[in-house]
């Protein structure tokens, strides 16, 4: 089967992909492959700028929109949306994905003497996709799950993308 399917046009293999596997089992293969602890290795190879866009575009804007600085208070409409019928969840999940002060003020000031370090950075991703996939699950809401997980795919396949053509 599975020499057959590659035989096939590359688009057409794609749709059987994406009519044959779930983005959670997209998504724990993904994990499987790239696991949380062998992160550091995948990062190591990047550099400072590439983990500040990782971290910065590839987790805090997808939960919070940036306004001059970033706020717990200032969440993407989607998330507002996912969590409006549960404010504890809302307020702990968006305080929690809000960069520490001492990235803000960078991104703010665009200053490379008060820039966080790159293992500041490669800590921060791997809190950030731990939690979210964390607290997702702790919800029991179906659409944040899959608005979680696909947050994280995101992440790592844009990492992986990076890595690539570096």
């Amino acid at each position: 089967m599975r020499a057959s399917i590659l035989k096939l046009p590359d688009v057409i293999e794609n749709e059987i992909r994406e009519y044959t596997l779930t983005k959670s089992l997209r998504l724990r293969m993904l994990l499987d492959k790239y696991p949380l602890a062998e992160m550091d290795i995948l990062f190591n190879g990047f550099t400072k700028e590439q983990v500040d866009r990782v971290y910065r575009y590839g987790c805090v804007s997808k939960i919070l929109s940036w306004d001059h600085g970033y706020t717990m208070f200032g969440a993407r409409p989607i998330i507002r949306e996912l969590l409006k019928n549960d404010a504890l969840s809302f307020s702990l999940f968006t305080h929690t994905c809000w960069p520490a002060c001492m990235f803000n003020t960078y991104w703010e000031k665009n200053d490379k003497k008060i820039q966080p370090s790159k293992p500041e950075y490669i800590n921060r991703i791997k809190m950030f996709y731990t939690f979210v996939l964390t607290f997702s699950l702790d919800t029991r809401n179906e659409n944040f799950i899959c608005f979680c997980e696909n947050v994280v795919y995101d992440l790592i396949v844009g990492s992986l993308i990076m890595c690539k053509n570096q």
